[in-house]
């Protein structure tokens, strides 16, 4: 993705969406200040809501994020609730929240090139719906290499937040970054690369507002 780009996305959500991309402190303030000078008509804030789920979720396709709602509507309890559930139960959802992979595009080329396994069985669908109790793993004659990126994204990870840290305290105003909190639904092994959900999300943080209590509007027919 072009530095232009990530530019007009963050702008739209007012928050820094690829905190690894270098940004400058005039660009950071404008990011912010354009999201605050926004008047938006209670279309705008849907149409965001949207996009905002399809982009922290790798892109979804609208199509699909409508069938979802319609999945979630059927099933018994809250259905902003039920729909989370889903999106965070995605094969690779898990993989990316629990820093297997970097990003969506890296954990889909992993399940679609064989090597990631769910309960020992090789899946190939990102969109995999994982069931409490579910076992994921990474195959294992490619358990030496990814776990040297596993480590080196940690590291990585590590080290952005300490700078974020430093970076805050001489900016009182600055952008928030992306970042991704600990998944407490989930139990991590980093030495032996697994993930085991326990259970269904419960609660979830998200990198910007996202108005979850109004999904019935946003993604209903």
């Amino acid at each position: 993705m072009s530095t232009q780009h990530h530019i007009k996305q963050s702008k739209r959500f007012g928050v820094n969406l690829h905190p690894f991309k270098k940004v400058t402190l005039k660009q950071q303030k404008n990011m912010q200040k354009t999201q605050l000078m926004k008047k938006k008509s209670n279309f705008a804030v849907q149409l965001d809501i949207r996009k905002g789920v399809a982009f922290l979720y790798g892109s979804l396709r609208s199509k699909y994020l409508t069938t979802l709602f319609q999945r979630s509507f059927q099933r018994k309890g809250n259905v902003s609730q039920n729909m989370v559930g889903f999106l965070e139960k995605r094969l690779d959802t898990l993989l990316v929240k629990n820093h297997f992979a970097p990003s969506f595009a890296n954990a889909r080329q992993l399940i679609s090139h064989n090597k990631v396994r769910v309960n020992g069985v090789a899946v190939q669908v990102p969109s995999f719906q994982l069931q409490p109790g579910d076992v994921v793993t990474l195959k294992k004659a490619d358990q030496g290499q990814l776990r040297q990126s596993v480590h080196a994204f940690l590291d990585q990870q590590e080290g952005q937040g300490a700078l974020q840290k430093l970076h805050a305290r001489k900016l009182q105003a600055a952008l928030h970054p992306m970042v991704w909190y600990k998944t407490t639904h989930c139990e991590v092994n980093y030495k032996t690369l697994e993930i085991v959900l326990l259970f269904a999300p419960q609660q979830v943080h998200y990198p910007m507002q996202v108005h979850t209590e109004k999904f019935t509007k946003v993604f209903k027919k």
